[in-house]
Formats: structure tokens, sequence, C-alpha cells
């Protein structure tokens, strides 16, 4: 896969993923400010938002994530106004998870799913809580498999670039190692549309750095 690094008006991806890209590394300063908690909420709402209302077709997708911010959340019932979020996003989108940290859908009634442009993995950790290996992602790679099974027509993997050395060891980064392309190679029930993007935040040189697998 092609890493590139974020850079305003020049995000070299194809539809869905560059405008997810571009939503996301729109104010990368004021991101690296925020708690991890709030680099998490700050990343739901965007995408929520954008699958509202954000696409250049001006289709709409319902959204599913319980990470967003109170004000979007169905039930809210405080103030009328926001500082951050124009009014008709007001207690809009369902505050739960399904399968994924996020997903866009669409459906012709309840419970009768048509289509799932978009899911949603965000993983901050690097290791899991357990897991006695020395894999340096091995909690990315466990939320990673979910999307690696999803019937979805984008898949997008958000984690953490590591800065991490160990004497004598260098960890396996993820931005030059294999293991996202053989994962998805490897795998034999992927249909021949499906479309990965993968985003991972550089908090030591505050950057974004981006790539697709198509």
């Amino acid at each position: 896969m092609n890493w590139l690094q974020y850079k305003k008006g020049n995000v070299k991806a194809s539809g869905l993923s560059k405008r997810i890209v571009e939503a996301l590394g729109s104010n990368l300063t004021s991101f690296f400010k925020k708690t991890q908690r709030e680099q998490t909420t700050h990343i739901m709402d965007s995408l929520t938002i954008l699958g509202k209302d954000g696409l250049p077709d001006g289709r709409e997708y319902k959204v599913m994530s319980n990470k967003i911010s109170p004000y979007l959340r169905q039930g809210y019932t405080g103030p009328k106004q926001s500082a951050i979020f124009p009014s008709r996003y007001r207690g809009q989108f369902k505050p739960a998870e399904w399968l994924y940290d996020l997903h866009w859908y669409e459906e012709i009634a309840s419970y009768q799913m048509t289509s799932l442009p978009l899911v949603v993995e965000c993983e901050w950790e690097y290791k899991r809580e357990g897991d006695e290996d020395e894999d340096d992602y091995s909690a990315v790679k466990w939320d990673f498999q979910k999307l690696l099974v999803a019937n979805a027509c984008l898949r997008l993997m958000i984690f953490r670039k590591r800065t991490r050395f160990t004497k004598g060891n260098e960890h396996q980064d993820l931005l030059t190692n294999n293991y996202f392309e053989d994962s998805i190679n490897g795998y034999s029930n992927l249909s021949g549309c499906s479309k990965f993007l993968f985003i991972a935040f550089d908090e030591k040189t505050r950057a974004l750095h981006y790539a697709e697998k198509n």
C-alpha cells in the first residue's frame, strides 16, 4: 500500500475516501490538543455529519455510533443551540453500536437494511489487554479483523502510528510492514468490490497518514 501524509488541498484518494481524509485532517492542530476520548468523539462526530449531509451527490445515510457528542444523540434535552453543531443535527442520531464503532446504513423498514456504505473501527491502544506475545499492534489487528469480514462498500481502520523503539529492537510499524495488505490478499471471502481505507494519526509529528487498498 502507498501511505501518504495529509496535505490540505492535496488529498490523493478517491471518492468517499477523499472526503473522509479531508474531514478528519481539516484541523489537526486542534485535534492533537484534545484528550484521547475527545479525539474519538471528534472523529465519530465528523463521520456522522459527513454521512448525513456531507456527500457531494446529496445522498444521506442513517448513522449509528455510541461515541458521538451528547448534542447529536436521540433523546437530547439540553439547549437548542450549540456552539459546534447546526441546530438541525440536534438529537438526530442513534447513540448505539451495531457490530462496529460506527456505520452508515440504509433501510426500507425497521430491521430491513438495504446497504452498508461504511463501517469504521477506531483503536487507539497498541496491545490487547492480556495479550502475552510481542506483537506491537495486536489491539489494532484484532479490530481490523472485524472489518475484514464486514460486508460493506468501504471499511475504515483508524489507529495511532507508534513511535516507540526498544533497545536493539525496532517495533514493526503498520505503515511500513505488509500486515494489512497480506491480510486482505489472504482472505478468501472478500467480494470483488471490497475497498479499505486506513488512517493513522502520528502524535509525535502531529500528522495524519492515509492509504487505500482495493
